[in-house]
């Protein structure tokens, strides 16, 4: 199952009808969607606490298991080198308030455009209001009131890799309508689709088959954490079911003395390395 969450409904309206979704039964008073198969949508409203409460209740019913992703998708504002209207993957998600950060884990070629995500109390009016230099941030930069509540609440139900914010810049902190919010995503919706449905062709695992065994090999030759071991998992998976030979590619590195790695900080380098080489 795809649970996809969107703050407002007309930032879900264009992927409602893209998709056929019906009404669906929901918990407290959030509005959902669905099509009884592959897709359960929640309009969650905007701000931390009410995306952070839906996701909560919503997962929370519906037992989320290894094979399900979780979606949240709507508009941002384009602070810094964002192009308006173009659809962006956040894969560092950064709270405002107090400078924590989250990494969704994205591994593959096809993914929309990566972004820095920083996600505040209050609507975004121009400017720079962030404690960080602009010459610290090296992608392009958004701004929203719902991305790292968002991924807070979903890891308390899945792993990373399950896990991904795309969001479309719709303004740059001037005021705009939902007819625009609509349009633009209308304009996003088929990207926004094609990247969901492949993500969970990737991590979904063939019957019987979990590569626990593989990734925990494979992990402890880069000294890597629980994190690590899990993005391990999702890599063989993707690689077995699109036929790429990762056991080829590892064995080379140890042969180049490469692996085994002597640290954890080291195994982070070799295992970004692995995934750009096996993935894209």
């Amino acid at each position: 199952m795809i649970y996809l969450f969107c703050p407002l409904h007309a930032e879900a309206l264009p992927l409602i009808h893209a998709l056929h979704l019906k009404k669906q039964d929901c918990p407290a008073s959030f509005m959902c969607y669905g099509d009884d198969e592959r897709w359960f949508m929640t309009i969650c409203g905007t701000g931390r606490t009410a995306c952070a409460a839906a996701v909560g209740a919503v997962l929370a019913m519906h037992h989320v298991n290894q094979n399900d992703i979780v979606v949240l998708y709507g508009s941002a504002a384009g602070v810094m080198d964002a192009e308006e209207g173009k659809l962006y993957n956040g894969v560092k998600l950064m709270d405002m308030h107090n400078g924590q950060s989250g990494y969704p884990d994205v591994m593959t070629k096809d993914s929309p455009s990566s972004c820095m995500i920083v996600t505040g109390d209050v609507l975004y009016e121009g400017g720079w209001p962030f404690s960080f230099a602009k010459e610290s941030v090296h992608l392009p930069l958004l701004y929203d009131t719902e991305s790292s509540a968002f991924f807070k609440a979903a890891m308390f139900f899945c792993h990373v890799h399950q896990i991904v914010v795309l969001r479309y810049v719709s303004d740059k902190g001037n005021v705009i309508t939902k007819d625009v919010l609509q349009h633009l995503s209308m304009q996003c919706v088929e990207e926004a689709v094609f990247y969901m449905e492949r993500m969970q062709k990737r991590i979904t695992l063939p019957e019987g088959k979990t590569f626990d065994a593989q990734a925990q090999w494979l992990n402890g030759l880069l000294c890597g954490s629980a994190t690590m071991q899990n993005q391990c998992r999702q890599m063989i998976c993707w690689c077995e079911l699109s036929s790429v030979d990762w056991k080829k590619e590892v064995e080379g590195l140890r042969g180049a003395g490469v692996l085994p790695c002597h640290d954890k900080e080291e195994g982070k380098k070799v295992l970004y390395e692995l995934k750009k080489r096996l993935c894209g």
